[in-house]
């Protein structure tokens, strides 16, 4: 049918179950196409050259499918293109330096394929480009200079390759224009360039998973004021938080764990830092109490704090974050009870506060409070565990997909261990989680 279709100019047909590529040369031939969306189908094989043949196209997405081989040098021929995606497929080898002639692209993405070698020395040309999406392949070396030509650029995505080197000085001096950076997960090492400080309309930095060194610069909270996503995680930063990243008044989310960070955590966190949604700062070495201000930040639904030395009491205030999703406060030193808030939080799917000094006891009743509730962490702490043995945890406090786990004196299975007395006539349950915590007794759902 589509071969009658002469004058066709605009060809949607994403997110449907095609999976045959005889469609791609059906349309060879409709050189009038403008727009051509195939995006969010199954579709497979490699692509065939006289795609090269729609030169009127200004949009090709073809993301989100099961294409694979070479990309087509023809590709190349589609001087009109504006916007290119072959996101999400097999595509292997280089990219070949025909797609170079795409001088009126404004949007190219090869991400998540299986292309290797390093970004073609002439994508210089591409100079109308205000995103460029490579990640997630197997791209290598150093970042050409070449990509400083690109000064439209406003998103540019290179996570998940193999890029090496320390961070070029020329990103922050010439791509001005950038309001999103991702070099996540490639092997840039050495100080932050205090050019980027020159990126003032960056609202995303996320240079996490790389090997970067040295303190976190003070000039991310000085001059980089409009950050609202900041991601530095599992690097080799040391030294303690600084204070001018309070001045970072839209942050949301703040990824630093994984580094080697020093210190307490600041007052200023929850006193000026009030619109935090996912604030993660696990596995540093963070010391002393943790402060009861953390309490207003009552926008938090994933909060961190694991793998420390942190001691003290676990604040009330902390019951204050009702949006709590996922929280962590496992490997401390903390002590005392759970406060009875915690219990409150209704919202919470995710609880880890294992391996501290805590104490008092978890109960059917909590976990019954804990409407959300599907993964709790308790091993290594002095809990008085009760639960009514008829309902093994499932029937009542354990819903689809629930686990809890425990570090125990005993197994659940040793029964000899357990003190059945109750107050009530149902047998519950008793044991004590102070004597053995080589133990560990784990309990999931179906």
């Amino acid at each position: 049918m589509l071969k009658t279709l002469t004058s066709l100019t605009i060809l949607d047909i994403s997110f449907n179950s095609f999976n045959s590529t005889d469609i791609l040369n059906s349309l060879c031939n409709h050189a009038s196409l403008i727009r051509l969306d195939l995006s969010d189908n199954p579709l497979e094989g490699s692509l065939p050259a006289c795609l090269g043949n729609l030169t009127s196209l200004r949009l090709f997405d073809l993301g989100n499918n099961k294409f694979g081989g070479e990309i087509p040098s023809e590709l190349g021929n589609l001087k009109q293109l504006e916007t290119l995606s072959l996101r999400f497929n097999h595509f292997i080898r280089e990219i070949p330096d025909q797609l170079c002639n795409l001088s009126s692209l404004a949007f190219l993405s090869l991400s998540e394929n299986r292309l290797t070698g390093k970004i073609p020395l002439c994508f210089g040309n591409l100079q109308q480009l205000s995103g460029l999406y490579l990640s997630k392949n197997n791209f290598q070396g150093a970042l050409p200079s070449v990509l400083k030509k690109l000064k439209h650029l406003s998103e540019l995505d290179l996570s998940g390759n193999n890029f090496s080197g320390p961070v070029p000085e020329w990103v922050g001096e010439e791509l001005t224009q950038l309001q999103s950076l991702n070099l996540h997960s490639n092997k840039f090492y050495d100080l932050l360039p205090s050019s980027l400080k020159n990126l003032k309309l960056l609202t995303q930095l996320d240079l996490g998973g790389n090997q970067l060194t040295g303190a976190i610069p003070d000039w991310i909270g000085e001059e980089l004021s409009g950050l609202w996503n900041l991601v530095l995680s599992s690097n080799h930063f040391h030294g303690v938080l600084p204070s001018s990243l309070k001045n970072l008044k839209v942050l949301t989310n703040l990824h630093l764990g994984w580094n080697n960070l020093t210190g307490t955590i600041p007052e200023w966190i929850g006193e000026e830092l009030s619109e935090f949604w996912d604030l993660r700062l696990q596995s540093n070495n963070f010391n002393g109490s943790l402060p009861s201000c953390l309490g207003n930040l009552t926008s938090l639904m994933v909060f961190d704090l694991g793998h420390h030395e942190f001691g003290g009491e676990v604040p009330c205030e902390l019951g204050l974050l009702k949006q709590l999703q996922t929280f962590s406060l496992g490997f401390n030193h903390l002590y005392g009870t759970i406060p009875s808030t915690l219990w409150q939080l209704t919202k919470l799917q995710e609880l880890d506060i294992s391996v501290n000094s805590l104490t008092g006891e978890v109960s059917e009743i909590h976990l019954r409070e804990l409407k959300s509730l599907k993964s709790l962490d308790l091993p290594s702490n002095q809990f008085i565990i009760e639960f009514p043995m008829d309902t093994s945890i499932s029937a009542s406090a354990h819903r689809a997909g629930f686990c809890v786990s425990w570090g125990a004196s005993v197994l659940i299975e040793e029964l000899e261990n357990m003190d059945y007395t109750s107050s009530r006539d149902e047998p519950i349950y008793r044991h004590h989680t102070r004597l053995d915590r080589r133990r560990i007794a784990t309990i999931r759902g179906p």
